[in-house]
């Protein structure tokens, strides 16, 4: 069974008021680090979505890049756009191409659950207390231990990730992850463990990560 990546690399960056992925990041920037990342002897090909022209510049120049898609305006638009071209069969990681800290470890953790044809998403547990709320007022304090923190990247075979995806959109569902489209169908999904590292640059002030 082959593994694919999917960078989706299509957001419109209005919180960073910049383009994110192309951030400088040591020697480099943003999005080719995550492009070096998955870049391991494991994955088959690395497909880019994308809808800014350098960001796809620079994926069309990367040797692992096997494809560069025009992404949506909508992450699930992008994710499905993405899912279309990889071969059938294969198995797929979802990554953020905002999140450049994967650690090596973390990756290992990732291909083991995905030769192991799991569904799954990297998590971390959380440090603090959570409210339920009704604008300011409190209505419950859940156990935190029963919730955890989602990162990338989200793993699931590709075909079956496809088919959440086309289901979703036939009954008007939209997902805040890839993991919640499956979950939308029923499917089991675990929790890998993730790293408090592996952050994704979101706001102005992230820039302080780099």
């Amino acid at each position: 069974m082959d593994i694919y990546a999917l960078i989706a690399a299509s957001g419109t960056a209005r919180r960073m008021g910049e383009n994110k992925l192309l951030l400088p990041l040591d020697d480099t920037c943003v999005i080719e680090r995550v492009l070096s990342i998955f870049s391991h002897e494991k994955i088959r090909g690395i497909v880019l979505v994308c809808r800014d022209e350098e960001v796809a510049r620079i994926g069309r120049e990367h040797p692992r890049v096997v494809s560069v898609i025009e992404g949506g305006e909508e992450r699930w638009e992008s994710v499905m756009k993405g899912l279309q071209v990889i071969p059938e069969g294969s198995y797929v990681l979802v990554h953020d191409g905002a999140r450049p800290f994967l650690s090596a470890e973390a990756l290992e953790r990732s291909l083991e659950a995905a030769e192991m044809k799991k569904c799954f998403f990297l998590g971390i547990p959380l440090r603090d207390t959570i409210k339920e709320m009704d604008g300011t007022v409190v209505i419950s304090t859940p156990p935190r231990e029963s919730f955890a923190l989602a990162q990338t990247p989200q793993g699931a075979p590709r075909d079956l990730l496809l088919e959440a995806y086309e289901r979703a959109v036939e009954r008007g569902f939209v997902g805040t992850d890839d993991c919640s489209y499956l979950e939308h169908m029923g499917v089991k999904v675990i929790l890998v463990p993730g790293e408090e590292s592996n952050l994704k640059i979101t706001y102005p002030e992230d820039r302080r990560w780099l």
